[in-house]
C-alpha cells in the first residue's frame, strides 16, 4: 500500500506512529467526541483536521474553545473554524457565525456573523434559518425586516427548529411582518412547548388559561407551567405562584 505523502507529514508534524495515523479515520473523531470521551477525541480529531477533514476541524476547533479534552485556546479554535467554513462545512461556519454574534474569541461583528449564518441557510440548515430570522426581527447586522424574519423563521420551523417554531408563534401572536393570528400562533407555541422548549411552554399555558386562539383549559395550562418550571424558567414559576401553586426549591 502506498502511503500519501499528506499522511506521512500528519504523522511526522504530532509526532505519531504512522499506523495511528493511516488507520485512523473522521469517524473516530466523531464518535469520540459524541462519546464525551474528550481525551480520545482530541487526539482523533487532530489526525483528521491536519489532513483537512474539515468536520474534524470544526469539533477540534470547538474542543479549543470550550476546554474539552485540551486547553482553552480561543484563537486556535477561531482558526478552525475559518479552515472548517472555507470549505463550506455547516457545523464551521455555524461555529465561527456563532464566535463573532457572541464575540468570544473575535471582536463582535454581526455583519461577519450574518454572512456566515447566511452560507449555511442557503445549503438549506434550519439553525441557519433561524439565526437569520432572528438578527431580522432584531436588526443585527443589517435593517430590522420583519417580513424577512417572518419568512426565515417559517422556513426553519417548517424544517423542525424549535427555536424557530417558538419564534413562529411570538410573529403570529404579534402580527410582525404578517396578519396577526391567535390560533397559529398557538399552535406554534405548542408544537415548540411539546417538544420542551420552555418559554412555548409558558406562552401556550397563557392562551389555555385565559382561553385566546384555544379553548379554555386551567388544568392543561398548569400542565404547560409545570413542565416549564420543572426547567427552572422563572416566568413558568411566577404563573403558578400567580395561580396560589409553589414550586418546591430544588436543593
Amino acid at each position: 500500500m502506498k502511503i500519501p505523502s499528506s499522511v506521512l507529514k500528519v504523522a511526522v508534524l504530532l509526532g505519531l506512529s504512522l499506523s495511528s495515523v493511516v488507520y485512523a479515520t473522521p469517524k473516530d473523531c466523531y464518535d469520540a467526541f459524541d462519546a464525551k470521551n474528550y481525551s480520545k477525541a482530541y487526539k482523533k480529531c487532530l489526525v483528521q483536521a491536519n489532513l483537512n477533514d474539515s468536520e474534524s476541524q470544526a469539533i477540534l476547533g470547538y474542543m479549543y474553545f470550550a476546554g474539552y479534552g485540551v486547553k482553552k485556546d480561543s484563537p486556535k479554535a477561531i482558526e478552525l473554524f475559518k479552515k472548517s467554513a472555507n470549505q463550506e462545512n455547516v457545523l464551521g461556519q455555524r461555529y465561527l457565525g456563532d464566535a463573532y454574534f457572541s464575540g468570544l474569541g473575535v471582536p463582535k461583528d454581526y455583519a461577519l456573523s450574518m454572512k456566515w449564518y447566511q452560507k449555511m441557510a442557503d445549503k438549506n440548515d434550519n439553525y441557519g434559518a433561524y439565526a437569520l430570522g432572528y438578527m431580522y426581527s432584531k436588526g443585527l447586522g443589517t435593517k430590522k425586516d420583519f417580513t424577512l424574519a417572518f419568512n426565515w423563521f417559517k422556513k426553519s420551523a417548517s424544517q423542525g427548529n424549535i427555536e424557530s417554531q417558538a419564534a413562529l408563534g411570538t410573529v403570529y401572536y404579534r402580527g410582525d411582518g404578517v396578519f396577526r393570528d391567535v390560533p397559529t400562533a398557538a399552535m406554534w407555541f405548542r408544537k415548540a412547548a411539546d417538544q420542551g422548549h420552555a418559554h412555548a411552554q409558558v406562552c401556550i399555558g397563557k392562551l389555555l388559561q385565559i382561553g385566546e386562539g384555544v379553548p379554555q383549559d386551567l388544568n392543561l395550562a398548569i400542565s404547560y407551567y409545570q413542565k416549564s418550571a420543572a426547567q427552572g424558567y422563572p416566568p413558568a414559576i411566577q404563573e403558578l405562584t400567580n395561580l396560589g401553586i409553589h414550586i418546591k426549591s430544588k436543593k
